[in-house]
């Protein structure tokens, strides 16, 4: 499975940027996130897959509020391009 996530971070920020991925509730990895875009690949067993639905949750370690939008609205922690799975 590949994600192509950036990281919306602001380049100042020290703190470090994670994600975790779990497939049909169960874990599939931690990755730990840079500034920009990447290629982030998890490996994912055949037996974690199921034959027709499957669901991918993915965990980030921080969320923040887009500039300009009100207080309580949904935060956000990466832009995804394109998730695959090969």
């Amino acid at each position: 499975m590949k994600l192509e996530p950036s990281d919306l971070r602001s380049q100042s920020r020290d703190a470090a940027a994670y994600r975790a991925a779990a497939l049909n509730g169960k874990s599939v990895g931690l990755v730990a996130l840079r500034s920009g875009w990447q290629e982030v690949t998890f490996r994912v067993p055949a037996p974690a897959w199921r034959y027709g639905f499957n669901v991918l949750d993915l965990h980030f370690s921080y969320a923040m509020a887009e500039a300009g939008v009100p207080a309580g609205a949904k935060r956000l922690s990466v832009a995804i391009d394109r998730i695959s799975v090969d």
